[in-house]
């Protein structure tokens, strides 16, 4: 009976990730994107999609999925102008990146505290402006992490990930998506926003009120400048251990705080 029961639930369990599979291309074939380096597109695709389908899973059966390990590199402008690097993967490893996404960013979100606002479904930046104001600070100190995703230590963040209790196959995908860059993580990939968050939950604890977080955009709300200069310095101290350091030019202390004045 129990070897019964141990193949009707593997066999549950994979019917459970083909759905998975099949929901991953849904997602990315909204989003669309242009192609990678070998030009699939995800027309394509969708035009011959058993085919790829079955390719694709076949692959993450046999644990021989190979990801491309030189992805398209370009530069983009964003909405104010500034000049950022991002890569453009194939449609076949941002499908599997999003299959990888799909089953960690549940245990992921149940990790991350509720003032964290960036890359979550129906938080904003404007709520956690929001949030900071709530108690009346009479200060807000501000203060932002100096290249944050180039910056984070992919070892460090592995090892937090290992500690989450994922199946080996899922981690062992999501760490090969990633070979591809020594170190940060890259712009572009599906998993880096989720990632990024993750990598600070531990930070996010120090501070369980008047604190809130967007990306590496962090906000303290506080009553005297001592304290704020004291929050700083604490700040600084716990993000080194992460390698992290704060981008001086954007740390700024606000005084008499309004919603218009921080956003």
């Amino acid at each position: 009976m129990g070897r019964r029961w141990t193949v009707v639930l593997e066999s549950y369990m994979q019917k459970e990730k083909h759905h998975l599979l099949r929901k991953a291309f849904r997602i990315i074939r909204r989003n669309y994107g242009c192609p990678g380096n070998d030009g699939l597109s995800v027309s394509e695709i969708k035009k011959d999609y058993e085919k790829y389908e079955d390719t694709v899973w076949q692959s993450l059966e046999n644990e021989v999925y190979q990801f491309e390990q030189k992805p398209k590199h370009i530069v983009i402008r964003d909405y104010l102008g500034k000049e950022r690097d991002i890569f453009v993967y194939n449609v076949l490893d941002r499908w599997v990146q999003e299959f990888v996404k799909l089953q960690v960013e549940p245990v992921v979100e149940k990790t991350l505290a509720e003032y964290v606002y960036a890359f979550r479904r129906g938080k904003s930046d404007e709520e956690s402006y929001k949030y900071i104001l709530e108690n009346d600070p009479s200060f807000i100190l501000r203060v932002d992490i100096e290249d944050y995703f180039k910056s984070i230590n992919k070892e460090k963040l592995f090892a937090r990930l290992e500690k989450m209790g994922f199946e080996n196959n899922v981690l062992n995908l999501l760490k090969k998506s990633l070979e591809h860059c020594s170190n940060g993580l890259p712009p572009g990939h599906v998993l880096s926003c989720m990632l990024s968050n993750f990598n600070l939950k531990d930070f996010d604890t120090a501070f369980p009120k008047n604190y809130t977080r967007y990306s590496d955009d962090m906000m303290f709300g506080v009553q005297t400048e001592e304290e704020a200069y004291k929050t700083l310095e604490f700040a600084r101290r716990l993000l080194s251990e992460y390698d992290f350091n704060l981008n001086d030019k954007k740390t700024k202390i606000i005084v008499s705080p309004t919603l218009e004045k921080i956003s």
